[in-house]
């Protein structure tokens, strides 16, 4: 299991590093603004939600889904 975590958090680093570069590219912005910018859209949210339940997991935290359900009790 650890590997494919491992998997899930290198590919969702990754695409948040290939949305920043494009938007770096398409604004004109530094890469770290972009990537600051990326984080605060729908799509840059999801996947540093992926990338934080991944990495939860590989450490025994809880991840989102169940500190939703523990909320929810």
């Amino acid at each position: 299991m650890d590997n494919r975590l491992q998997l899930i958090r290198k590919s969702a680093e990754d695409d948040l590093d290939e949305l920043a570069r494009m938007r770096a590219e398409e604004a004109g912005e530094s890469f770290l603004d972009a990537y600051v910018a990326i984080l605060e859209t729908p799509l840059g949210k999801s996947v540093r939600k992926t990338l934080d339940d991944a990495t939860a997991m590989m450490t025994g935290a809880p991840c989102s889904a169940t500190l939703e359900d523990l909320a929810k009790a």
